[in-house]
Parts: C-alpha cells; structure tokens; sequence
C-alpha cells in the first residue's frame, strides 16, 4: 500500500512540474524593449504594432517579414507562412516564437480584430 502512495505522489508532483514549468515559459507577454536586452535565445510572446509588412516567395513558399513596433522600439520578424488574413501595416500583433540574433521567428502571427468588427456607435 505505501508503493502505490508514493508512487501516486510522484506521478502527482511530476505532473505538476511539467503543467508550471511548460505554462510559465509561454504565458509571459514580453514587451518589445525587454526583447531588446535578452541576450539568449528563448521561446517568446509579444505584442506590437506592425509595420514594413513585406511578402517574399521563394521556391519553399512565402515568407512574411516585418517590424514590431512598441513606443520607440521595434523590433524585426520573420514569418515562414502564408500571411495572416488581416494582418496588415498598423495593426496589433501578437507574435510567439523564437527570439534569436536579434530577431524573432514567429510561429504563430494572431491579429486583433480592426475596429470594422465592433458595433456601430449610436
């Protein structure tokens, strides 16, 4: 009887740590100056302004490049996708990926809906 508690106690804390340790590196919105001083490379999420939105095809598809812009910082990303739908110059962005020699590839690109969505005032 004492095997199986300890051993559903270590099944317990072993899912534990890997549901805090997992969750913690991803659900920290970095701001794009903090970006600025990191100086290894880490998994990210951040959110700004776009800016220089430019489309590239190659023979591997598109790649999506741009600036994300927050007050006097920005920094430049790199997206190997099809362009988001909506995503377009001015826009808010929230971009994960992975920061690395100074830019960040994304992995995921979300835009916040234009202001076209919300009601009509009366």
């Amino acid at each position: 009887m004492k095997i199986y508690l300890l051993l559903f106690t270590l099944f317990v804390l072993a899912g534990l740590w890997i549901v805090t340790s997992s969750a913690s590196s991803v659900n920290h919105v970095f701001s794009i100056a903090e970006l600025e001083k990191l100086n290894k490379a880490q998994r990210v999420r951040v959110v700004g302004k776009v800016e220089d939105l430019k489309i590239l095809r190659d023979e591997n598809g598109f790649l999506v490049t741009f600036y994300l812009r927050e007050g006097d910082s920005k920094i430049p990303v790199i997206y190997d996708d099809y362009k988001p739908e909506l995503l377009t110059d001015s826009i808010t962005a929230f971009v994960d990926g992975d920061w690395e020699d100074r830019s960040l590839k994304a992995a995921r690109v979300l835009t916040q809906c234009p202001s076209k969505y919300e009601p009509a005032e009366p």
